[in-house]
């Protein structure tokens, strides 16, 4: 770490923070809600009072496809807030702290200063999502049955880049908004209409989304073969780095 002096700095600031705890306990958390949910929903329903009195429900147990198909969405809900309000001080927060001037006083080019944000932060949701879908995973097996393992890891691996988006787009408000919480919103609003929008663009535009991205990742996730995911994926990697190169032209010209 010593060649690399933005990376030691960054890695030392997630631990001192607890980021490096916390994304990936909470990521694991909102992972397991779906299984113990679908598991619980049953007997929760049955013990209801609110149903006039006679009625019959009749719940079918839950398959292990009903548990992955709704894995990845109740990972992104919440996990594109908790990753939005992990990185949207990393050069708004510093910046209006002097911290940003200081680091760059030293001989550290600016590119050196913002790429190693964009590195760190990406190993730390990339090492979380695989943590959390793991548990969530193995949990899920021991409950309802045995899952392709090779399935969840490529679905897994598919649905990446859609939370990498997320630090792309909050990294690029963040280069240039001085307040954190106008770089949340901003990133916050931005990444719903980069994922509701293109559906009504028709399908040619809907098909490079990052919605169809994890659409095509949850059908992989229960286990369909020969998905169609160039396309999305292509799209989703092609705005994540329009979006960092963007933040680095703008972040570049700014005064510190």
């Amino acid at each position: 770490m010593k060649q690399f002096p933005m990376l030691a700095k960054e890695t030392k600031e997630l631990s001192k923070s607890f980021k490096m705890l916390i994304m990936p306990l909470i990521f694991t958390l909102l992972a397991l809600m779906q299984p113990i949910t679908l598991k619980m929903l049953p007997n929760l329903l049955k013990n209801a009072e609110d149903f006039p009195e006679g009625t019959v429900i009749q719940i079918p147990e839950p398959l292990v496809s009903d548990v992955l198909s709704g894995l990845l969405s109740s990972v992104a809900q919440m996990g594109v807030i908790i990753i939005i309000l992990m990185v949207m001080g990393t050069i708004a927060g510093e910046r209006s702290l002097d911290i940003t001037a200081m680091v760059l006083v030293k001989p550290i080019g600016r590119a050196k200063y913002y790429f190693a944000k964009i590195f760190t932060y990406s190993v730390l949701v990339i090492v979380s999502t695989y943590i959390a879908l793991s548990v969530s995973v193995y949990y899920t097996e021991i409950i309802f049955g045995k899952v392709s393992w090779s399935h969840i890891l490529l679905g897994t691996t598919v649905y990446i880049p859609n939370l990498l988006l997320v630090i792309a787009v909050t990294i690029f408000f963040s280069s240039f908004l001085k307040s954190q919480m106008a770089v949340a919103g901003a990133a916050f609003i931005s990444y719903i209409i980069l994922n509701k929008v293109p559906q009504y663009l028709g399908g040619f535009i809907n098909s490079f989304s990052p919605n169809e991205l994890g659409a095509r990742a949850s059908e992989i996730l229960v286990g369909a073969n020969n998905v169609e995911i160039l396309k999305p994926l292509l799209g989703v990697v092609g705005l994540s780095i329009i979006l960092i190169l963007c933040g680095w032209f703008i972040f570049r010209k700014q005064e510190i």
